[in-house]
């Protein structure tokens, strides 16, 4: 307990690099507000997985955009929902597709099949036939992986 408060003793204290204004004091009170009008809000599964969906979408347009994939946002959401084509962008559109199934695929995955997935993070590619293993036969693919990294 000592210890304790000679650490308190020897912090040093605060000093903020900015000036908490009248306006930002009213923007952060109405913040609050907002946050204190939803937080009870019940949350029904409807609106999780309309949330998911959300993510998904936005983590595959992000993703891909790093990428090089120049669709936009609601450019991949049309993709996605098979409501548009893109004539010139079919690289793009399959790159999406593509990243989506495998996103949705990994959602599908018990925890053991997940953590197998966690090996591929050190490696750069990861073949077609992996991720079938991974689906069909997780452990072959966890020996298989441990040994490339061990070697």
């Amino acid at each position: 307990m000592a210890l304790n408060s000679v650490r308190k003793a020897t912090r040093m204290p605060f000093e903020p690099k900015f000036t908490l204004t009248a306006r930002i004091a009213t923007d952060l009170m109405r913040i609050e507000g907002a946050k204190q009008a939803v937080v009870h809000l019940p949350i029904t599964a409807a609106v999780v997985s309309n949330l998911w969906e959300i993510a998904r979408l936005y983590s595959t347009h992000y993703s891909t955009l790093i990428e090089g994939n120049r669709l936009t946002q609601e450019q991949v959401s049309k993709v996605i929902g098979q409501q548009e084509h893109f004539p010139g962008r079919e690289r793009d559109e399959r790159e999406v597709l593509g990243y989506y199934a495998a996103f949705e695929r990994v959602e599908l995955l018990d925890p053991r099949q997940r953590k197998v997935l966690g090996l591929f993070r050190d490696r750069d590619t990861i073949t077609s036939h992996e991720v079938e293993l991974l689906f069909t036969q997780p452990h072959a693919v966890a020996f298989k992986v441990e040994r490339s990294v061990l070697a």
